[in-house]
């Protein structure tokens, strides 16, 4: 081994972790402590056996050297303190399972368990006094509310008997008249309008459904005049036509059947004495012109229409004015023909409100004619509701018993 490998190999090399100073010191003095050069911050602290062999090593007596005496007791002193303060940091910040217990701790942990307890005891029992103390009262409180009632009837309650003594019986109306009518049960009404109605549709000719039809003195000329050029022919209703559902609005009986070809049509009869009558303008959606012709002519002239109603937002030419205009979309029976109808918002607010129409369409009866300018033929002006269906409401007459 060469000269400088023996020089390098009896040094050692540290760095402080404080300054960052590099230094070295001799390898035979591991064991006695290092301090830094620079900031003078011990880096390794003496074992006890070196210590004791500094002590022997400056063992003198107290007379002869008592400065170097005083200096090193101190400094074991200091290193049997650092070493105490080390160990308690390291059992401080190991897990429970790994510290030494310290005897001393263990009547101070007892302690605080029965202090715990004892705590836990007194809340406990004075929940149950305030439980028992509430039931005692609240059983007190209903037994003097059962005895009052016995006793005394509120005075508000005493009203309501007389008044209820006062009060008129209360007379029995055409509901429950008609209720009792053996003529107004579903399966008699289902075979009388389903009767009428193969009269109507087998017939070979229109001429033939006068005695069937509701107000057959000013309906048979319109039912003429639609036939003219498509003259009638007759239609087979199914075998089960009339046995389905009714809806009964007296004296009127709403239909909805198949015919042979499983098509559905809609169909209004009204009561007569014992006759069902049917209503062929309900059941044709019929007006005043044919759809086509008013869109050619276009009348400024109030014509009456049945219509299918919508709410609509067609906005243009004379009509572009969504603030001044409410617009609903009028469809004829089989939605072939669609007009626009127009109400004027800021003048006839009332003729909007009667409108009205349900959001998936409603029937409507209404008065429609062109403006003077008009420049589309399928934008008209609504005059009138005429009927809030395609039939007269004011038919709807339930009949109140007479007083005997």
């Amino acid at each position: 081994m060469s000269e400088a490998v023996k020089k390098s190999a009896g040094w050692g090399s540290f760095v402080c972790p404080s300054c960052r100073l590099v230094f070295r010191i001799p390898r035979d003095h591991d064991g006695y402590g290092v301090v830094c050069p620079g900031c003078k911050e011990m880096l390794a602290i003496p074992d006890d056996v070196k210590i004791h062999k500094m002590l022997e090593g400056f063992k003198t007596s107290s007379d002869d050297q008592p400065e170097i005496k005083a200096k090193l007791q101190p400094a074991a002193e200091a290193t049997t303190h650092q070493a105490a303060m080390h160990k308690h940091m390291a059992s401080s910040s190991s897990p429970d399972w790994e510290r030494d217990v310290d005897p001393d701790e263990v009547p101070k942990r007892s302690n605080h368990l029965v202090l715990s307890l004892l705590y836990l005891g007194g809340v406990t029992g004075f929940v149950m006094i305030c439980w028992a103390l509430f039931s005692v009262v609240t059983t007190v409180e209903l037994e003097e509310v059962v005895e009052r009632s016995d006793e005394e009837v509120p005075l508000w309650q005493q009203m309501n008997e007389e008044l209820e003594v006062q009060k008129p019986a209360v007379k029995e109306t055409g509901i429950v008249a008609i209720a009792q009518d053996e003529n107004w049960r579903s399966d008699v009404v289902g075979a009388k309008v389903g009767e009428v109605a193969r009269h109507i549709f087998e017939a070979e000719s229109v001429e033939e459904w006068e005695p069937y039809l509701y107000d057959a003195e000013n309906v048979m000329p319109k039912v003429r005049a639609y036939y003219a050029e498509n003259p009638w022919k007759p239609v087979k209703l199914s075998e089960q036509f009339g046995s389905g559902a009714l809806t009964v609005i007296p004296p009127l009986v709403k239909v909805s059947g198949e015919l042979a070809d499983y098509s559905i049509i809609h169909l209004l009869f009204e009561r007569v004495g014992d006759k069902f009558l049917f209503d062929w303008e309900y059941w044709v959606g019929w007006s005043e012109m044919p759809w086509q012709e008013f869109k050619d002519e276009k009348p400024s002239e109030p014509k009456v229409f049945r219509a299918v109603c919508y709410y609509d937002n067609y906005y243009a030419y004379g009509f572009r004015d969504d603030k001044k205009w409410q617009v609903y979309r009028l469809e004829s029976i089989d939605s072939e023909h669609v007009l626009y109808g127009y109400i004027d918002q800021t003048t006839n607010m009332g003729l909007i409100g009667a409108v009205a129409p349900h959001s998936d369409g409603s029937r409507i009866t209404i008065k429609v004619h062109y403006p003077e300018d008009a420049r589309a033929r399928n934008q008209v002006l609504i005059d009138e509701l005429v009927m809030p269906d395609w039939y007269d409401v004011e038919r709807i007459q339930v009949p109140v018993e007479e007083e005997k």
